[in-house]
C-alpha cells in the first residue's frame, strides 16, 4: 500500500514537472515573440517620431522634444511603450492645439503633416502585432501553471501600446 502512494505521488510529481516544463517553453516562446514585434513597432515610433521632429518648428517643439528625450531614455518595452503615447500626445498639443483652437499652425507645411501622416499605416500594423503578441505572452503567465513558472522564473505582465486620439 505503501509503495503504491509514493508511486501515485511520484506519478503526480513527473506530470506537474512536465506541465510546468510546457509552460515554461510556452512563456519564452511568447517572449520572444513579443521582444520580436517590439523591436518592429520601436523601428516604426522612431521613423514617425523621426517625421514628427521635422515637422515641428523650434518653437512648437518644446514639449515634443521633452517627450522623445523621455521615450529615448526609457528602459525597458513597458516604459517605453508608455512613454510612446506621451510622445504622440505632445505632438497632437503641440500641431493641432494652439490657443484652443483646433488648426494646424502656419510653421507646418501640408506636405510635412503628410510625411507624418505616411507613417500612421507602419505604426498601427506594428502597434497591432505587439499588442497580439503581448495579449499571448499575458495569457500565457495568468493561468495554472503559468502564473507560478512566471513568478519562478522572473517573468511579469507586458504593457500595451496605447494609440493615441486623433492617431
Amino acid at each position: 500500500m505503501r509503495n503504491k502512494i509514493i508511486l501515485i505521488f511520484v506519478i503526480v510529481l513527473v506530470v506537474l514537472a512536465a506541465w510546468s516544463a510546457v509552460s515554461h517553453s510556452r512563456i519564452v516562446a511568447a517572449d520572444a515573440l513579443a521582444t520580436k514585434q517590439w523591436l518592429a513597432a520601436d523601428s516604426a515610433y522612431a521613423a514617425r517620431f523621426a517625421r514628427m521632429a521635422d515637422a515641428l518648428s523650434s518653437t512648437d517643439a518644446a514639449g515634443f522634444a521633452a517627450a522623445v528625450n523621455r521615450y529615448v531614455s526609457s528602459q525597458g518595452m513597458d516604459t517605453k511603450a508608455l512613454a510612446a503615447a506621451d510622445v504622440e500626445a505632445e505632438y497632437a498639443q503641440a500641431v493641432f492645439a494652439k490657443d484652443g483652437d483646433l488648426t494646424v499652425p502656419s510653421s507646418l507645411s501640408a506636405a510635412r503633416l503628410e510625411a507624418v501622416q505616411a507613417t500612421d499605416a507602419a505604426v498601427s500594423a506594428a502597434r497591432g502585432s505587439y499588442n497580439e503578441a503581448v495579449r499571448v505572452y499575458n495569457t500565457s503567465i495568468s493561468g495554472f501553471p503559468g502564473s507560478v513558472v512566471a513568478r519562478m522564473f522572473g517573468y511579469g505582465p507586458r504593457t500595451y501600446l496605447r494609440a493615441t486620439d486623433g492617431f
